[in-house]
């Protein structure tokens, strides 16, 4: 289902301006620039179980949480290992849209969930269009990808000295 630039569905009929307002990533836009940026969007619903990513696959978007929850799993030959479980307002694959390479975890609803997906062809559009945005954007998704990679070296360090 593909957001139609104005509202989307879920439950009742919600801006997506709205939605956006609630997902922290998208704080340093105005309300103006969100409403330009729900242009872009994709909104999707998902039944619990329902894989979003798989491990493996080419990255090609980005998927921001609307409702529920999403787990990301790494599988490897030794098991699988639970990264992360993600709710409302959160991002998932942001580096699949900078870089496009292979996705390094699987993606999976743990609940029902909703997400808006953002791709790298309509992120590319984004960026021609209102370069401002697609530079906030960005910068945003920079800001957490470092947060992230800092986590995950202090849990390394932190694993190291035991």
């Amino acid at each position: 289902m593909s957001v139609d630039r104005a509202t989307v569905r879920c439950d009742m009929q919600l801006p997506v301006n709205f939605m956006l307002a609630e997902i922290r990533l998208f704080d340093a836009l105005d309300t103006q620039e969100r409403n330009e940026l729900g242009e872009w969007l994709t909104y999707k619903e998902l039944k619990r179980g329902s894989v979003i990513y798989r491990q493996g696959s080419l990255g090609r978007s980005v998927c921001f949480v609307v409702d529920g929850e999403l787990d990301v799993i790494h599988r490897s030959d030794v098991g699988d290992a639970k990264i992360a479980t993600l709710s409302k307002g959160e991002a998932v694959g942001e580096l699949g849209l900078i870089d496009g390479l292979t996705r390094s975890a699987d993606v999976i609803a743990s609940s029902d969930a909703a997400v808006l997906i953002l791709s790298r062809k309509e992120f590319d559009k984004m960026v021609a269009e209102k370069p401002i945005i697609g530079f906030k954007v960005l910068q945003q998704l920079a800001k957490a990808m470092s947060k992230t990679l800092r986590d995950r070296s202090e849990t390394l360090a932190q694993l190291m000295t035991v």
